[in-house]
């Protein structure tokens, strides 16, 4: 915009001299047929200066006009190509950051919903269980799993999956043994290095030790209710912790309706 500004001064001068000039030498020419006395030649040398006065000037303005016109037109493009380059830029820059992020919730939310039993099968906390355990065999691949529930602090097994051991684990409270931290800390805890004498899954193969281990807090209005100990032959990482976190804070509402006051 400061050239624009620039150009047109110049021109404007330019345009002033070369009014100025005409100006004077029209002023000589005149005063040299004056003398001569030839009036004819007069009028039509004044006429002639006019006409070329104001062709020039037109021509002027015509020129300077389109040339104005033109550099505003190219900066104005050059402008509109900078910016659809930074839209363009940022759209890639959203491509390659933005999907996979989405595309990882989607993925969750998918899971989490093929995760909820079917309400018509569901009778009572046995069905319940029963039914969710079957599907995180399916979804999340678990091999063994245990569903406690909170009764005035306390919590008791109230669901198995796949348990083997020949002892009903005891109960416990908040802090005391590893689920009792998971409740304690209200969080999602994961163990990795699993004890070899905490249990191992039975099957018509023989006996194996689960790799990983996961305690999942079942809240509702910030109180934990039920306890969800889940094992399975590879680690818990990535989507699948996500399913848990996301079991943790939306199935409070389900397990609330079948858990006895």
């Amino acid at each position: 915009m400061h050239n624009f500004k620039k150009y047109r001064t110049t021109s404007l001068i330019l345009m002033a001299g070369m009014i100025v000039v005409v100006f004077l030498f029209s002023a000589f020419i005149w005063n040299i047929l004056m003398k001569s006395g030839n009036y004819r030649d007069v009028a039509i040398t004044a006429i002639s200066l006019v006409l070329i006065l104001g062709a020039g000037i037109w021509l002027f303005f015509l020129v300077y006009n389109l040339s104005d016109r033109f550099r505003f037109i190219q900066q104005l493009e050059s402008v509109r190509n900078e910016e659809r380059s930074k839209v363009l830029n940022k759209i890639e820059k959203l491509k390659s950051e933005e999907p996979a992020e989405t595309k990882e919730k989607a993925d969750v939310r998918a899971i989490y919903d093929k995760l909820i039993p079917d309400s018509k099968k569901v009778k009572n906390l046995e069905d319940l269980t029963k039914a969710l355990f079957i599907n995180l065999s399916n979804e999340a691949e678990i091999v063994q799993g245990l569903c406690y529930v909170n009764i005035k602090g306390t919590f008791s097994v109230a669901g198995k999956y796949a348990f083997t051991g020949e002892h009903t684990p005891a109960d416990f409270k908040s802090g005391e043994t590893l689920p009792g931290q998971a409740v304690a800390d209200r969080t999602v805890m994961v163990v990795d290095n699993i004890p070899e004498t905490y249990f191992n899954v039975e099957s018509g193969l023989g006996k194996s030790l689960p790799k990983s281990l996961a305690f999942v807090p079942i809240t509702k209005d910030k109180k934990i209710i039920a306890l969800l100990e889940l094992a399975g032959f590879k680690p818990f990482d990535g989507i699948i912790l996500e399913i848990f976190n996301t079991m943790k804070d939306e199935m409070g509402e389900l397990f609330s309706k079948f858990i006895k006051k």
